[in-house]
């Protein structure tokens, strides 16, 4: 399935999970989707320990507040709906809040 994002379009073809997130430094919340095939382990050379994991997809990003579930549930009900439908594309380019993304990223003006 093919998820159109405020940042692009991701390809999700194989297994994969679909999570909510708090970021630790921002407090900002996020949908993304985690790929059941990538590695997730933990190594650990020179005394420190390093963390492989799978790939993540972010997909949507909220502004933490009172009403911040609500959004989350509402973009993951539309999530469910694609999926259900075996649809080949989830829109998700108007879900969230563009402003919650961090700089990083480059925002298109999907018309």
């Amino acid at each position: 399935m093919w998820f159109k994002t405020r940042v692009g379009l991701s390809n999700v073809s194989e297994s994969f999970e679909i999570r909510s997130f708090q970021t630790a430094t921002t407090g900002k919340w996020g949908i993304g989707a985690v790929s059941r095939y990538g590695p997730d382990i933990e190594t650990r050379s020179f005394g420190r320990t390093h963390r492989l994991t799978s790939p993540w997809y972010q997909l949507a990003y909220f502004h933490d507040g009172p009403d911040v579930q609500q959004e989350i549930a509402a973009a993951m009900e539309r999530i469910v709906d694609s999926i259900e439908a075996k649809a080949l594309l989830c829109d998700l380019s108007r879900v969230g809040a563009a402003e919650a993304w961090d700089k990083q990223w480059t925002q298109i003006a999907w018309t």
